[in-house]
């Protein structure tokens, strides 16, 4: 909750699939310190990123996390909330009024 990084950002290639209101990245993550060593009160970010064709740059449209007491194996959703971003989670809100979710599968290796 001290909003500091605990390694370093990664980013994953285009979403592979559009379905719908779906989008699939089928790509893997690997988290580079023990789950041990990962402070009870952190949290692993995923932000949601689109490429603006005018300014021809990327913007965050949305973001969604996962507490430590979540990193188990097996698969999670996670509520997708609106950007900026709070790193420190004081002042979230929910992105739709609908429930809307990040789907991970969670594989500890």
């Amino acid at each position: 909750r001290h909003g500091v990084d605990l390694c370093d950002i990664q980013n994953t290639p285009i979403a592979t699939i559009k379905e719908g209101d779906e989008i699939y990245f089928n790509n893997n993550i690997a988290i580079p310190i023990p789950l041990i060593e990962v402070p009870k009160d952190a949290a692993i970010f995923f932000e949601l990123k689109y490429f603006k064709v005018k300014k021809k740059s990327t913007s965050i449209k949305c973001f969604a996390f996962l507490e430590e007491t979540r990193l188990k194996e097996g698969h999670i959703c996670a509520e997708l909330y609106k950007k900026p971003v709070d790193y420190k989670r004081r002042k979230l809100s929910l992105l739709t009024n609908q429930p809307v979710f990040l789907h991970l599968d969670l594989a500890i290796v």
